[in-house]
This record gives C-alpha cells, sequence and structure tokens, in this order.
C-alpha cells in the first residue's frame, strides 16, 4: 500500500461527509466511526490547512458549538485535496445510484480518479463497502431472505457473474480493484 494511504482514506470519508453539508463535530465523529477522535481531529486540521474545509466556531452559543463546512473554493487541481474530494464525489455519486447506467456512469467517474492507482487497497475498501452492501441488499431481495457477507462471497466466487446483476462494462482498473477485494475476502 502506498504511504499515506489510511491518511488518503480519512480524508475521502470526512470529505464525503462534509459534501452533504456543514457539520457539527458530533456528527461527523458518528459517521466516520473507523477513526479515533485524535485522528478526525488531525485530517480536519489538514484539511483546513489545505484550503478544503472551514471551521466555524460558535462562541456565544453554551456550551461553545463547532461546525465544519467545504470551503467555497475549490483545491487546486492535482493536488491531493483536490484528487481526495473527486474520489470523494465518485464515491457519492456511486452509493446514489439507482439503475444500471447510473452507476457504470459513477465507475467510470470513479475510474478517472487520480488517486485510484496508488491507493487501489484503500479505494478497493470504500468500493466494496458500498457496492457490497448494495449486491448484498440485491441477493436478498432476489431470495426473499437475508443473506449473510460470507453468503455473498461464495455466490459471487462460485459464480461466473451473478445472473441477478445486470450486465454491464467495467473500466478496468475498477474490475480488476474488484476482483482483487472479492479474492482477498474469500480467503478470510
Amino acid at each position: 500500500m502506498a504511504k499515506g494511504g489510511t491518511k488518503i482514506r480519512d480524508y475521502v470519508e470526512v470529505l464525503m461527509v462534509l459534501l452533504d453539508g456543514s457539520t457539527r463535530w458530533a456528527e461527523l465523529r458518528s459517521r466516520c466511526p473507523r477513526m479515533s477522535k485524535g485522528t478526525l481531529g488531525n485530517r480536519l486540521k489538514e484539511l483546513e490547512r489545505m484550503g478544503v474545509v472551514v471551521r466555524h466556531v460558535n462562541a456565544e452559543a453554551r456550551p461553545p458549538s463547532v461546525v465544519y463546512a467545504l470551503t467555497e473554493r475549490l483545491p487546486r487541481e492535482g493536488g491531493m485535496a483536490s484528487d481526495a474530494l473527486g474520489l470523494a464525489e465518485a464515491l457519492i455519486a456511486l452509493r446514489r445510484s439507482k439503475g444500471a447506467e447510473d452507476l457504470v456512469n459513477a465507475l467510470k467517474q470513479l475510474g478517472s480518479c487520480a488517486l485510484l492507482d496508488d491507493h487501489a487497497d484503500d479505494i478497493a475498501d470504500m468500493l466494496w463497502e458500498i457496492l457490497g452492501r448494495r449486491l448484498q441488499e440485491t441477493l436478498s431481495r432476489r431470495l426473499g431472505r437475508p443473506v449473510s457477507t460470507l453468503e455473498l462471497m461464495i455466490h459471487l466466487l462460485l459464480s461466473k457473474g451473478p445472473t441477478w446483476l445486470p450486465r454491464v462494462v467495467l473500466p478496468e482498473n475498477i474490475s480488476r480493484i474488484l476482483a482483487r477485494q472479492i479474492h482477498v475476502a474469500g480467503g478470510k
């Protein structure tokens, strides 16, 4: 894994929350449970220094409240902050996609992210969290009963392409990441 790989994942998780709008500290903590308080605080400070996040303190409130938001200006193109923001936007589009066409467009957007090759393991984890959950829900609906993650993995590994999934052509780098993630998850 590339150095700082988990840092980029932290950035993306924070940015995905902030893309929904201004957010208080407590909500950020609840929506980024993988990060400790200290790590979340550090990532927010780093994103502030990069000019992506702004911190608003309402000192008149008791107790004082702190709200974080994205800045109005976009970070410079090609920097880590810009790339992380693009990745966060692509993952949100993927999460919100409704039909097969939306899903393919979101995956193409994700496939064009500059961070994809350098941080493939972290991105694969985030991608699997989104797609794995959706696949699990789809299979559960088709079978008419709840399906465990293990059952989903076995189904994916034993089939040559689930018949309950729409046939789509994925960008090659996304296909490679998903195949590796399914292989790793199946071996655990």
